[in-house]
């Protein structure tokens, strides 16, 4: 569920960037439209929101995919939803401030005492929001790393380290025509090579007359204990 927000926040973020270009794309046919007042409510209503929704869809999605990982490998992670609560009240009141600044900026003329009003309502609107937001980040913070040191073993295990690759004769003989001088080297080299075959092991071998097991050395023969008969390696 969290990752589907996710994808959504994301794609609302791309929704508004393009409605952004659109936008500007029209001022630039229509000479008449393009105000310097226009472009900044465009850029505040569009382009702000629209970076915020895809990082913040972003990053949900990216913690959602790191939770459905663990979820499969049978690790349990800790519930998030005290700091998304806190996370999203803090962002409510940050976006209520951008919609007090936005109001501003529109009744600018006509507005009087400006920087009082946005002190005032920074009070009450970003910096609560800032608090909360910082306060979730901590404290999801501080729960990962939890998580992390009672799964010390897992998360400090290091890569299993993957096999080297060797190329094949006919991959190192197969060179292009223009090296003739490399190519018969290697063909050279390459026609060296002598096959390893794993060393031959003593083993234990059924006696044809009386069917005891006797142990016989590579390329000999032992005699058997019980009726003295000779037995081969093979």
């Amino acid at each position: 569920m969290r990752g589907k927000i996710g994808s959504f926040l994301k794609f609302c973020g791309g929704f508004l960037i393009f409605a952004l270009v659109l936008s500007i794309l029209g001022m630039l046919m229509d000479r008449s439209m393009f105000r310097k007042d226009y472009l900044m409510i465009c850029l505040l209503v569009f382009l702000l929101p629209g970076l915020v929704l895809r990082k913040i869809g972003g990053s949900m999605k990216k913690k959602a995919d790191e939770r459905e990982q663990l979820r499969q490998l049978g690790l349990n992670p800790p519930s998030m939803a005290f700091q998304s609560f806190l996370r999203f009240a803090g962002g409510f009141l940050m976006f209520l401030y951008g919609i007090v600044w936005f109001g501003m900026i529109v009744n600018w003329s006509t507005q009087g005492d400006k920087f009082m009003l946005a002190a005032i309502f920074a009070l009450l609107f970003f910096t609560p929001g800032v608090l909360l937001w910082w306060a979730a980040s901590g404290l999801e913070k501080r729960s990962r790393e939890r998580f992390r040191r009672e799964h010390l073993a897992y998360f400090a295990q290091e890569p299993v380290p993957m096999p080297s690759y060797a190329p094949t004769i006919e991959e190192i003989v197969e060179l292009p025509p223009a090296q003739p001088i490399r190519r018969a080297e290697i063909e050279a080299a390459a026609s060296s090579i002598v096959p390893q075959t794993a060393p031959q092991l003593p083993k234990m071998i059924a006696c044809s007359s009386c069917g005891a097991q006797t142990s016989v050395s590579p390329s000999s023969t032992s005699t058997c204990e019980y009726c003295g008969s000779t037995v081969t390696y093979r």
